[in-house]
């Protein structure tokens, strides 16, 4: 074996791959594809560039992807949009035609110049991207937006988890607009110092959401 490549998959952030390094001697190198698409964003071997553990990697050759918001404007670097294809003047090949018999969500996703992907993510000051999750998936919990894929991330990156999974669920209490975070994390024992730690990691990393 001489690389590693992953996709979809959040176990590629500091810790794992630290420790996938130590372990074989081989980095991981993580993409970022859709069914409706080839690979548009990767960390490419041959580009010889530095791989930022976590990060989906730059956007592939022949393709041009940025980071939108709702008015189809690039976002700030740093802050979280939907990840988009430019289509027009030239369609990139890898891309697919159309949603069989479904013209509305082929009209909703081709709009302008872009094939918008549904997906939520940042660009850093170096051109890297950074996954947030499905739009559809984001949580808003006290005016941060939370995408699940990133707490899952971080929760795995802990020794004593081995998968975990994270959802929105609404507070019924104080607060009925508010969205809490519900999770589930396995190969955690019960006990509660262990899960302690895991709750104060996350809101160090998050803040108090």
């Amino acid at each position: 074996m001489v690389a590693t490549t992953t996709t979809g998959w959040p176990g590629s952030g500091f810790f794992a791959s630290a420790a996938w390094k130590a372990a074989t001697g081989l980095s991981i190198y993580d993409g970022y594809g859709q069914t409706e698409t080839v690979i548009l964003i990767g960390n490419f071997r041959s580009r010889d560039e530095a791989i930022r553990p976590g990060s989906m990697g730059k956007p592939s050759p022949g393709f041009t992807v940025s980071v939108l918001d709702g008015e189809l404007q690039e976002v700030p670097i740093g802050q979280e949009g939907e990840i988009a294809v430019r289509v027009k003047p030239h369609r990139p090949l890898g891309l697919f035609r159309e949603y069989w018999r479904n013209p509305a969500e082929t009209a909703l996703r081709f709009t302008g110049d872009w094939y918008l992907t549904g997906d939520r993510a940042r660009r850093d000051e170096a051109g890297y991207f950074w996954f947030v999750g499905r739009g559809d998936d984001v949580i808003k919990s006290s005016s941060y937006r939370i995408g699940p894929f990133e707490i899952e991330s971080a929760l795995i990156e802990h020794p004593a988890v081995l998968e975990a999974a994270v959802v929105g669920k609404a507070d019924r209490g104080a607060w009925p607009d508010r969205q809490g975070l519900r999770g589930a994390a396995q190969g955690v024992r019960g006990e509660r110092r262990v899960t302690a730690r895991i709750a104060g990691a996350l809101q160090a990393h998050y803040g108090p959401v």
